[in-house]
């Protein structure tokens, strides 16, 4: 049994093989990493997203978030225009070819959800879900990694 002293190393093993299988499998049939799709389907679901809405969906900084839209830019995946409830600020909307990808993925992320699920039930998921949104939101917080509760 793992010890509650590795949690940490085991979800950072786990983190970087997700990553490195789910961009493999995205790559292979929509040329995309997991978090270039995951923007699309964050932008497909808004209709139009703000830099700033997305970064916070992607709990990434503004300085990424604007390279990856730079990079969907630039595959003609999205547009990138002024928001007409904020002049100041920019959103972005997908192209054909950005709905054509969400679409295209839909089998393959529903082939890894089914993967990720399998052998576990619906309470045992319940559980790990409930772990996870936890962490996001206290990794999130003012009193986050560092502080000391021994």
């Amino acid at each position: 049994m793992t010890e509650p002293d590795e949690l940490y190393y085991w979800i950072q093993v786990c983190s970087t093989q997700l990553r490195r299988r789910a961009n493999a499998a995205l790559t292979e049939v929509v040329d995309l990493t997991a978090t270039q799709l995951g923007a699309l389907f964050i932008i497909h679901e808004q209709q139009a997203c703000l830099l700033k809405e997305l970064a916070e969906a992607l709990h990434v900084n503004g300085s990424a978030i604007t390279t990856l839209a730079s990079r969907l830019e630039q595959r003609k995946l999205v547009v990138r225009e002024r928001s007409p409830e904020d002049g100041r600020a920019y959103q972005l909307t997908l192209t054909d070819a950005g709905r054509n990808a969400v679409e295209r993925a839909k089998p393959r992320l529903k082939a890894m959800n089914y993967w990720l699920r399998e052998g576990f039930t619906p309470d045992e998921l319940a559980v790990v879900l409930r772990f996870l949104t936890t962490t996001v939101e206290r990794a999130a917080s003012p009193l986050a990694l560092g502080d000391s509760h021994e």
